[in-house]
């Protein structure tokens, strides 16, 4: 009985060190990925029908007794400039600033980046066009190590751990700062006068650099590329219906994740002056996360994750967005599907850890442009 207790205990010191430390090695994602342009793909600075962006999405992930176990807010503001001295181009100059907290700020992770994108219009009435991207800034990541518990410190006479080990602790830095870049193309074309289509990829980390959190080299980690594919369409389906599908997928590493689903619109007020890019309208959809589960070896099947229902609206130059991660299976710490143990699985007594989100847009303009040139801007 007692070695049974042991075992569970260690299992979850375990969990909590793969939390505090593997995840250190993956970037950040968001369920309204596209709330969130300067998170998802560089090219996306700029491409919107204003002059100036300002946006910010917040994200709780897993808030056992409401304290979330990751919290990541960000924030970002772009321009789009040039528009009619490019003819049908743009340039694009925006930055971007997240901060995450895992494990309950065990670790913090702090990135700030600057983006430049350039937007080549192409065809008649500038129907389909290109995107460059490119990003550059600095990271920051703080560890709190007093938070960590190790294996050795738990002692079995002693009720428990009683004790952090003094060695490790010592190897450890409260932090590391490095410089990032990431890169990024978007295509977006009107094939019919009622459907756009669009797809991107980014490619972040460029360099890959390395984290240094032990002055032994034991814990340090090298940050994988992420590679980021996301393709969707817009579908004016009657006058007052839009219907937005997507896709994304992103592997970083071993870790990969698609991301599909469905969003529809209906236009509660219309208006026909600003050629179908004022309405005010009202949004909802379901999407669905799934990663991969290994199985056996290096064998790996898709199974799903979590489903997340999405509303949103959109008011004149002002977007709103909500999402909640339902996620489909329970946390536990045993084979058989049983909550044992303490630690994380315990906090939730085996419910499902919801996450959820809530992002805000708004698009502005100081002056009336001499020429309407369109840059068509994904959303939801």
């Amino acid at each position: 009985m007692k070695i049974n207790l042991l075992k569970h205990r260690l299992l979850a010191v375990v969990s909590l060190l793969v939390i505090t430390f593997s995840v250190q090695s993956q970037d950040i994602h968001f369920s309204q990925y596209y709330a969130s342009p300067l998170t998802l793909n560089p090219a996306l600075t700029g491409k919107f029908n204003g002059e100036y962006r300002i946006g910010g999405i917040y994200r709780s992930q897993w808030a056992p007794a409401g304290s979330p176990l990751f919290m990541t807010p960000s924030l970002h503001v772009d321009f789009s400039l040039f528009k009619g001295k490019l003819k049908k181009d743009a340039v694009g100059v925006g930055l971007m600033f997240f901060t995450d907290r895992q494990n309950k700020a065990t670790l913090v992770t702090t990135q700030i980046m600057l983006s430049l994108a350039y937007h080549k219009g192409l065809g008649r009435n500038n129907g389909t066009q290109i995107s460059l991207g490119f990003q550059g800034g600095y990271v920051m990541k703080r560890l709190n190590a007093q938070n960590l518990t190790f294996a050795d410190g738990y002692t079995i006479g002693g009720g428990g751990f009683a004790y952090n080990t003094s060695s490790e602790l010592a190897a450890l830095k409260p932090g590391v700062n490095y410089v990032n870049m990431n890169a990024g193309l978007f295509v977006n074309s009107r094939v019919r006068k009622n459907i756009v289509i669009y797809g991107g990829y980014s490619l972040n980390n460029l360099g890959t650099p390395t984290e240094r959190f032990s002055s032994n080299g034991i814990n340090n980690v090298d940050i994988a590329m992420r590679h980021v594919i996301h393709v969707g369409a817009e579908w004016d389906a009657a006058e007052r219906f839009v219907v937005i599908p997507g896709v994304l997928f992103q592997t970083q590493a071993q870790s990969q994740e698609i991301n599909f689903g469905v969003t529809a619109g209906y236009h509660v007020r219309l208006d026909p002056e600003a050629n179908g890019r004022d309405h005010t309208t009202l949004f909802v959809g379901l999407w669905n996360r799934m990663t991969p589960n290994y199985v056996s070896g290096n064998k790996s099947k898709y199974g799903e994750e979590s489903i997340i229902p999405k509303l949103g609206f959109e008011i004149k130059r002002i977007r709103f967005g909500a999402a909640l991660d339902i996620p489909l299976s329970k946390i536990s710490l045993t084979k058989d599907g049983e909550v044992s143990g303490t630690g994380l699985a315990a906090s939730y007594k085996g419910n499902r850890p919801l996450s959820f989100e809530i992002s805000l847009v708004y698009i502005g303009r100081t002056s009336s442009p001499k020429e309407d040139l369109y840059l068509f801007n994904p959303r939801f």
